[in-house]
C-alpha cells in the first residue's frame, strides 16, 4: 500500500484520503460524546470476542462520521476503562 502511493505520487504531496478506500470498517467504530463508558468497554471487549480487533473508537459530538471530533478511545485506554469501571 505504501509503495503504490509512494511509486504513484510525490509523498511530499500525498494526502490521509488516498489512505481511506484501503481502512477496515471493522477497525474503528464512532460513536457519539454522550455514550457511557461501559458501552465503549463492552464494544472493545466484543470486538475481542469476535476477532475483528478495534484499533480506535472515534467520539464525535453526535456519533456521526461528519461530526466534529472530541476525542478518542485507543486499546491502550482499556486499562483506565476498566479502573473506571472498577472490573478488576
Amino acid at each position: 500500500l505504501t509503495e503504490s502511493i509512494v511509486a504513484n505520487s510525490d509523498i511530499n504531496s500525498a494526502k490521509v484520503s488516498q489512505l481511506m478506500p484501503f481502512t477496515n470498517p471493522k477497525d474503528f467504530a464512532i460513536v457519539s460524546a454522550n455514550v457511557d463508558i461501559l458501552s465503549v468497554y463492552n464494544m472493545y471487549k466484543r470486538s475481542m470476542k469476535d476477532g475483528n480487533y478495534l484499533q480506535s473508537i472515534l467520539i464525535t459530538e453526535n456519533g456521526n462520521a461528519n461530526s466534529p471530533l472530541v476525542g478518542l478511545f485507543t486499546p491502550s485506554d482499556l486499562p483506565k476503562l476498566v479502573e473506571m469501571l472498577d472490573l478488576n
